[in-house]
């Protein structure tokens, strides 16, 4: 805190000149309430925030990202992705981030052997995604009913990832916590009997 640091066998003390940069996924101020990270140590780390939204927040810039991991991986060159491919892309939620998207364009590169980048070529977990499921070319109903079951499968997604910390999950959505518990009801989602499992909160 003070910059100075006293250099082992020496009674004199040394200044130096530093920043401390950290990086985290983590929740600092929600594991402070829980008691999983000091507060004192959160307060002298906490001078200027740089929040980089996970990928899932970012759809507008999967296609780029695309393009460039394929021409990153593809010796310089561009490879085709279809529009179906493309929007399969960007309804997947990417839990693993830019890393997982630069793995899975390096897996396409050698599935397609050189040719068009299609459906069949993506990894089943993108496939068939829910968020695929509702707004590919495939989907029908109302507009309502498909807007519902995307804001479900959405929702379901961020809850499992938070497990059930309905708290923790209005803060990762920059939602209000009493306006998101009672959507979350009303897509039965969550239940307000529901046992509360350790960590968690109602």
């Amino acid at each position: 805190q003070e910059k100075q640091i006293t250099p082992l066998g020496s009674s004199r003390s040394k200044q130096l000149s530093f920043r401390v940069i950290c990086a985290t996924n983590r929740d600092l101020e929600h594991l402070c309430e829980r008691g999983e990270f000091r507060h004192d140590l959160l307060a002298r780390l906490n001078v200027f925030v740089v929040r980089v939204p996970p990928l899932r927040e970012r759809l507008c810039d999967i296609d780029r990202l695309v393009d460039h991991f394929m021409s990153l991986h593809h010796g310089g060159s561009a490879a085709v992705v279809t529009q179906q491919a493309r929007r399969r892309l960007r309804a997947y939620s990417w839990p693993g981030n830019v890393r997982e998207l630069s793995n899975t364009a390096q897996y396409l590169l050698a599935m397609s052997d050189g040719g068009a980048i299609d459906v069949c070529h993506l990894p089943l977990k993108i496939a068939a995604s829910p968020g695929a499921a509702v707004l590919g070319e495939g989907a029908r109903g109302s507009f309502a009913a498909r807007l519902r079951a995307f804001e479900s499968a959405l929702l379901r997604g961020e809850y499992d990832a938070c497990a059930g910390n309905v708290s923790r999950m209005a803060r990762r959505l920059q939602m209000d916590r009493s306006s998101l518990h009672q959507k979350l009801i009303d897509l039965e989602i969550h239940s307000a009997r529901r046992p509360v499992p350790r960590g968690a909160d109602a």
